[in-house]
């Protein structure tokens, strides 16, 4: 019989893809509801262990950068803190995750969640969603993107169709990193790559398959794990991936949008540029202090062209930058992205050595790297997938490195002095 905890932290990673339609309880989601509950008894279980992941250095500079955002949103007129709220909640979420992970097993715990989530979120996506996309047929990007507006319409969840293609790909990739490092059920991971992959060529979203597929080769890459002998069967599965994708997807994926089109958050290179464009060129204008979050959103935005326009082109709300460091910038100044930019930089400097023998840092760094290419397309940095990032981070970087490092010791790989670190923090705990 699992625990309570385990059965908490299953809970809150697989209704991660459903908090939008799962009822919330005081304003609190179900995942945050589970997150409380853990980190309440991580508190009266274990304190030091959980202040330990509170005074790391990454959580440092982490709530350095939330206490000059905070500054900074005050100084503005309608100065909003929900986004700051959410970003912190992200992050404490990840602490509390990161007390729970101990060893390897405990870590590939949670890569299995996230499996098992993106596998049900699938379940309320592919049979309806497909069933749009097969019997329709498109001609160009504009009735490509109608289609992908039906397409979300008929699905059982509420979740946007990017959300889920980053989720199923991530998924996917995982699976498929399984099928490469790992021994045994092969056929199983074959089987739920293809559920997943079909749930992201279901979803009609460009953004997800692009991110993902760059984030899995640069991992393999950063890995050396690229060779001669793997390389036919990623060539292989590319092939097929590419013929299994209905038409209209194609047309998706290699067309373009029309200036009357409306971009509404799509991941589309050419929307994406003007938005760019128009992101930088406020940038420019406010790049000392920002505009606030709030004010951007209820006031100011509204005179720039990130405004976003309806069918009969009248202005209904203010688009985001669609890059969190544009938005970091123009919302909080100079201090706030300069130490946003310190936070991810630790947070870079914490993966893996490329040299590692172990498969849960491939994983490890499949999930940042995703996540750090995530953020070069979106402006919402309270993305719930980033607590899982910073729980695995920072659960590897203060307890699971140490350990590695003790089974090297005992292989006489590695000098005694490496081993000091390992011997007090496992005392710590």
């Amino acid at each position: 019989m699992p625990n309570i905890n385990t059965i908490f932290l299953f809970l809150f990673i697989t209704t991660l893809p459903f908090q939008e339609d799962l009822p919330t309880i005081g304003g609190f989601s179900v995942p945050a509801i589970m997150t409380i509950i853990l980190g309440f008894n991580a508190f009266i279980k274990n304190p030091n262990r959980l202040l330990y992941f509170v005074k790391s250095k990454l959580s440092l500079l982490f709530f350095v950068f939330i206490l000059v955002s905070i500054v900074m949103e005050t100084i503005h007129p309608y100065s909003s803190y929900k986004g700051i709220i959410r970003v912190a909640n992200m992050y404490l979420g990840g602490i509390v995750l990161a007390f729970y992970i101990r060893n390897s097993k405990d870590f590939f715990k949670i890569i299995n969640y996230y499996v098992i989530a993106a596998l049900i979120m699938s379940a309320f996506v592919l049979p309806f969603g497909w069933r749009v996309l097969a019997s329709s047929a498109v001609l160009d990007f504009e009735e490509a993107n109608f289609l992908r507006g039906q397409i979300q319409r008929a699905i059982l969840i509420s979740n946007n169709v990017n959300n889920i293609a980053y989720t199923a790909m991530l998924g996917a990739a995982i699976c498929l990193f399984n099928i490469i490092f790992l021994k045994g059920k092969k056929k199983l991971n074959l089987v739920m790559f293809f559920i997943l992959f079909m749930t992201v060529l279901t979803s009609m979203s460009r953004g997800g398959l692009i991110i993902i597929v760059f984030s899995t080769f640069l991992t393999l890459i950063y890995f050396r794990k690229i060779n001669l002998n793997r390389l036919p069967y990623l060539i292989i599965i590319i092939l097929a991936g590419i013929f299994i994708m209905p038409k209209s997807y194609l047309v998706r994926l290699v067309g373009t949008r029309t200036e009357q089109s409306q971009s509404d958050g799509e991941f589309a290179l050419d929307s994406r540029k003007s938005t760019f464009e128009a992101s930088i060129e406020e940038i420019k204008k406010n790049f000392l202090f920002g505009v606030g979050e709030g004010n951007m959103f209820t006031s100011y935005g509204f005179k720039t062209r990130l405004v976003m326009g309806d069918e009969y082109g009248m202005a209904y709300r203010v688009g985001g930058t669609h890059n969190m460091f544009f938005g970091t910038i123009l919302h909080y100044g100079l201090l706030g992205i300069l130490f946003y930019i310190l936070f991810i930089y630790k947070s870079i400097k914490m993966l893996p050595f490329r040299k590692s023998p172990y498969p849960e840092d491939i994983y490890l760094t499949l999930f940042s790297f995703a996540g750090l290419t995530l953020l070069f397309f979106m402006h919402d940095g309270s993305n719930k997938e980033y607590t899982i990032i910073y729980g695995l981070l920072l659960a590897h970087y203060h307890f699971l490195r140490y350990q590695q490092k003790m089974i090297l010791q005992a292989k006489n790989i590695v000098t005694d002095s490496l081993l000091l670190p390992a011997v007090n923090l496992i005392k710590q705990n």
